[in-house]
C-alpha cells in the first residue's frame, strides 16, 4: 500500500510495510526539514483525495489562498496606496476572524471536552476565560479547549458586529482605541492556532489539510507583524512552526545584506 509522508509544504508517497508501518522516504530534504511522519495514521493515497477533496468544501478560502507563496502573502497584507489605515485593518481583522473559525472547524469533532480538558497549546502553555464576576472584578475559569474557543468566537464576533468598535458605513470614524480593540483580538486569534496546531495536528494530517493550515497561519503571522499587533513571546507556543513557515534572516545574514548594498558604488545602486 502506498501512504504519505506528510510534511509542512508537500507529501512524498512512501511504502508502507506487511505491518501498516511507514517507512521514511529517505528523502534527505524531508528528514533534515522534519518532516512528519504519520507513524499512527497512514493512510492510502485514494483516502487521502477523499480527505482532501471534503476538507476543502469546509475551508474554501484558505484553500485558494494555499497555492500563494510567501512573497505573494506579504503583498496581499500591505496597506495598499490611498487606503485608509483603520479601513483596512478592520477589512482583514474579519478576514482573519473567519479563517480562524475554519480552522476550528476542520477539527471540531476531534477536539471535545474529554480529549481537551484544557484550553492548552503544548505542555507549557494554558489559556484561561475571564468574566466579570459582579462585584467589580474578574472571575478566571478554566474549561475544556471546545468551549473556550467557542466563547471565543462568539465574543470576537460580537466585537466586529458592535458598531462602535467597528464601523460599517464608510466614512464613519473608528474609536480612538481601534488599535488596542484589533490588538486584543488577534492576540485571542491567534490562540486558536496554538491549540489547533499543537492538540491536533495529527488529525489535520490525517485530512490532508496541512498546506491550508499553514498557509493561514502564515498569513495570520505575515499581518501581524506588518501592522506590529503582536508582542514576540505571545507566539511563542508556535515559534517553531512560524520559524520554520517563515524564516527570518539572522544577525550575521542581516549585517551581510546591508553590507552588501552600502559597498555597492553610489551610481549602480538603485
Amino acid at each position: 500500500m502506498v501512504a504519505q509522508c506528510i510534511g509542512l509544504n508537500r507529501r512524498c508517497d512512501v511504502i508502507v510495510s506487511g505491518k501498516g508501518t511507514l517507512m521514511n522516504c529517505g528523502r534527505e530534504d524531508c528528514i533534515e526539514e522534519g518532516y512528519i511522519m504519520a507513524d499512527d495514521h497512514v493512510i492510502s493515497t485514494t483516502e487521502a483525495q477523499a480527505a482532501t477533496a471534503a476538507i476543502s468544501r469546509i475551508c474554501n478560502s484558505i484553500v485558494d489562498s494555499s497555492t500563494l507563496g510567501s512573497s505573494r502573502l506579504k503583498d496581499c497584507v500591505k496597506l495598499p496606496r490611498g487606503e485608509d489605515r483603520n479601513e483596512w485593518l478592520a477589512a482583514n481583522v474579519t478576514d482573519l476572524f473567519k479563517q480562524a473559525r475554519m480552522i476550528f472547524g476542520i477539527v471540531y469533532d476531534a477536539c471535545t471536552a474529554e480529549s481537551c480538558q484544557t484550553m492548552s497549546a503544548g505542555a507549557r502553555h494554558e489559556y484561561f476565560w475571564t468574566e466579570e464576576d459582579g462585584k467589580g472584578g474578574q472571575r478566571i475559569i478554566e474549561m475544556p479547549a471546545c468551549d473556550y474557543i467557542d466563547y471565543l468566537l462568539s465574543a470576537v464576533g460580537d466585537q466586529l458586529d458592535d458598531e462602535t468598535s467597528f464601523p460599517s458605513k464608510l466614512g464613519e470614524p473608528f474609536p480612538p482605541n481601534f488599535i488596542e480593540i484589533v490588538k486584543s483580538i488577534v492576540k485571542r486569534l491567534f490562540r486558536i492556532y496554538a491549540h489547533v496546531m499543537t492538540a491536533h495536528i495529527e488529525v489535520i494530517a490525517t485530512l490532508g489539510a496541512i498546506s491550508h493550515v499553514n498557509t493561514s497561519l502564515k498569513h495570520f503571522v505575515l499581518f501581524i507583524r506588518e501592522f506590529d499587533l503582536m508582542k514576540q513571546e505571545d507566539l511563542t507556543p508556535l515559534a517553531s512552526i512560524i520559524d520554520r513557515l517563515l524564516p527570518r534572516m539572522t544577525a550575521a545574514e542581516v549585517t551581510q545584506a546591508v553590507n552588501a548594498v552600502t559597498s555597492t558604488p553610489p551610481s549602480v545602486r538603485r
